[in-house]
């Protein structure tokens, strides 16, 4: 039998985004996230940027 992944709620883990919206449709991989979440705490308060965070400084950068 291969390894069976534990997956887990997405909005555990939106302390780690700019833009903390909940999405209870999203599933991922309890051990990926961890780790991710892990080499956060190294950058001391990094957050990561997401789609909304992104589009919206595409957006600042295209206006004159």
């Amino acid at each position: 039998m291969p390894n069976e992944r534990f997956m887990v709620k997405g909005d555990l883990y939106n302390r780690i985004f700019a833009d903390q919206t909940p999405d209870p449709g999203i599933i991922v991989d309890y051990e990926v996230w961890n780790r991710i979440l892990a080499g956060l705490r190294l950058a001391n308060g990094y957050k990561l940027p997401d789609w909304h965070v992104l589009s919206t400084m595409v957006d600042n950068q295209q206006k004159p």
